[in-house]
């Protein structure tokens, strides 16, 4: 089991207009990376202040939208990469 598995729970599935709490961890998985990142003074300040502002799900929202596109962006770059090693006789095992 991974941490990220490790950090999941079952939960009932959410809807349109259903409310949840959210407990504020000492760490994260970056979405990104994988890493282990701790919650910091800047990140809890962001958080209060969209919390005081009823923008938190805007911030997770376009959150989860970058990570998507990143990852889209991510599987392009790797196919455009192979293309270009298979057009060069390059072997992108030994890159």
């Amino acid at each position: 089991m991974n941490d990220r598995e490790s950090m999941k729970r079952s939960v009932r599935t959410k809807g349109i207009g259903d409310t949840t709490s959210v407990t504020i961890p000492a760490q994260y998985v970056d979405c990104i990376t994988g890493e282990i990142k701790p919650v910091t003074p800047e990140i809890l300040h962001k958080v209060n202040s969209a919390l005081s502002q009823r923008e938190l799900v805007h911030l997770v929202f376009t959150g989860i939208a970058a990570v998507d596109s990143l990852g889209m962006i991510k599987s392009s770059f790797n196919e455009i990469q192979t293309s270009l090693n298979e057009l060069m006789g390059w072997n992108s095992k030994a890159m």
